[in-house]
């Protein structure tokens, strides 16, 4: 038993950092994520909705929140839809679909079913790489 622990601790230090997942918290602490942008055009009750995503280069780990249970742990995210607000940063993202991208803000558990992925990014700030 000693020896299958030390081999997965060793495969584990062996791991590069890019398969690794980068540990974060939810809001109000302000994180940065990259990845690339993408989106999807959807109807919901017969309207054309766009739901921004950022597929992340490596997956986070989000911790739980103690002070809101509504902010369940979740491991392994490797897609996060982005709340934006503004008209400037929706066309960033329009205009670089499938680019590289660093957004920055803060995080929250999905709450409602408009909400595709489990963990949302509300955007402070997109920075196109």
């Amino acid at each position: 038993m000693k020896m299958i622990l030390l081999s997965i601790a060793a495969l584990i230090l062996w791991l590069p950092a890019e398969a690794q997942a980068a540990a974060v918290k939810y809001e109000p602490d302000v994180v940065t994520l990259s990845g690339m942008l993408d989106l999807e055009e959807i109807k919901e009750q017969g309207l054309p909705v766009t739901i921004f995503y950022l597929k992340l280069d490596r997956p986070v780990d989000i911790e739980f929140d103690p002070k809101n249970e509504a902010n369940r742990g979740e491991t392994g995210i490797m897609k996060i839809q982005l709340n934006i607000k503004g008209d400037e940063i929706i066309s960033l993202v329009k205009a670089n679909r499938d680019m590289p991208a660093q957004a920055i803000g803060t995080l929250r558990h999905a709450r409602t079913s408009r909400e595709h992925t489990p963990v949302v990014m509300t955007v402070d700030r997109l920075q196109v790489q």
